[in-house]
């Protein structure tokens, strides 16, 4: 190979990469291997698919040269094979067909073959094909090299993460029983103010804790460690228990509800799906329009067979834009930055995750501007 060739080919960083030539027929096997020795790769030869196959167990190559027609297994197959399996789907493979017909090179196309030669081969093509082939393979190797190493720092960052977590939830647990064991020895001596800043650090303490949960528990369930208590579950009752949690009366000017008289069954984790509903309701309330007018509706139907809770509200609104966006895990942090807020934390996300681990759906109907209406979906019991 001429010096100028080298040049044009920019062959030098790929010395040294190892190709594997199938061909059944001896002589141009040899001159193929030769022309690319003189290039600086090394070579592996084979005889043909089968052959090709057995070495490739315990051979690694940067790249498969094969004839198509050839006895045992043909480069079709070869081609086929290599690309069912992980350890060598990332081979890229250049087929040599003798004819170059416009059928051989859609068999080879479907086979998985990266690349075509025609007999006879030009040398120069031949190594502008190859150094191509290599580079993209090298390529490959590096992303593929970078992202396990970015999966590696994610896992140690929320491996920290977590920890660091738990370490908070476990701090705050002992702030809100020391609150607690303190409400009780001086809830007499508060009053105004003094009453009103204790109940502050009370509430911010137990949000706090609530993100806190949110965090851990979403872990859990990625890493499918969370078991559901399923049980059969009247509706009805979960959302009365959150109403009575969060002190919302049928006398309330901010929070209104509607739900029927007649008993919706479930099964689910009754615990799960009121922190779910506690979450669509505190979203709501946060969110309305103003603090004044701002009204969330809450109602309990049964639609199509599907039970259905919905938290309406009149605040900002979503643009379409974001409503497939907001149940996503990190979504709040871009939109955060565009200056959008639609939930505190992951706790939407969280209401994903629980609502589709019982089988459900959550979506969320909002344009800007005219408020929105989350609601979530669960199979009704039937026994």
């Amino acid at each position: 190979m001429t010096d100028k060739l080298k040049n044009e080919t920019g062959w030098e960083d790929l010395q040294g990469s190892r190709i594997m030539v199938v061909e059944d027929d001896a002589m141009q096997r040899i001159l193929l291997a030769n022309v690319l020795e003189v290039q600086g790769y090394d070579v592996v030869h084979a005889e043909n698919g089968r052959q090709a196959l057995d070495k490739l167990e315990v051979e690694s190559v940067d790249l498969v040269i094969s004839d198509i027609i050839m006895p045992e297994m043909d480069g079709l197959e070869l081609c086929r094979r290599l690309k069912e399996h992980a350890e060598t789907i990332s081979i890229p493979i250049i087929l040599v067909t003798s004819l170059g017909t416009s059928e051989d090179i859609l068999k080879g196309i479907d086979a998985g073959a990266n690349e075509f030669l025609t007999k006879p081969i030009e040398p120069k093509e031949l190594a502008l094909r190859v150094r191509n082939a290599i580079r993209a393979r090298k390529l490959f190797e590096r992303v593929e090299k970078n992202f396990q190493e970015l999966k590696n720092l994610e896992a140690m960052r929320d491996s920290l993460v977590h920890m660091m977590v738990h370490d908070m939830r476990s701090v705050l647990t002992g702030i809100l029983t020391t609150a607690d064991f303190l409400q009780e020895r001086i809830s007499d001596r508060l009053t105004g103010i003094d009453k009103k800043l204790y109940g502050n650090i009370l509430s911010s303490s137990t949000t706090l804790m609530e993100m806190v949960s949110t965090v851990l528990d979403v872990n859990r369930m990625e890493e499918g460690k969370m078991p559901l208590d399923k049980q059969v579950t009247i509706l009805n009752d979960v959302l009365f228990k959150v109403f009575e949690l969060l002190g919302i009366t049928p006398e309330s000017d901010k929070v209104n509800y509607n739900i029927p008289a007649e008993s919706i069954l479930v099964e689910c984790d009754p615990s799960m799906i009121c922190r779910v509903i506690i979450n669509l309701i505190s979203n709501g309330i946060k969110y309305v329009r103003n603090i004044d007018d701002g009204i969330v509706d809450v109602t309990l139907t049964v639609v199509d067979g599907m039970a259905r809770v919905t938290v309406s509200d009149n605040g900002q609104g979503i643009p379409s834009s974001d409503t497939e966006l907001i149940f996503e895990k990190y979504a709040q942090s871009s939109l955060r930055r565009q200056k959008k807020r639609y939930s505190s934390g992951l706790g939407l996300y969280f209401c994903k995750m629980a609502v589709e681990s019982h089988g459900g759906r959550i979506h969320v109907i909002s344009e800007s501007g005219e408020g929105a209406s989350f609601f979530f979906e669960l199979n009704t019991y039937t026994g």
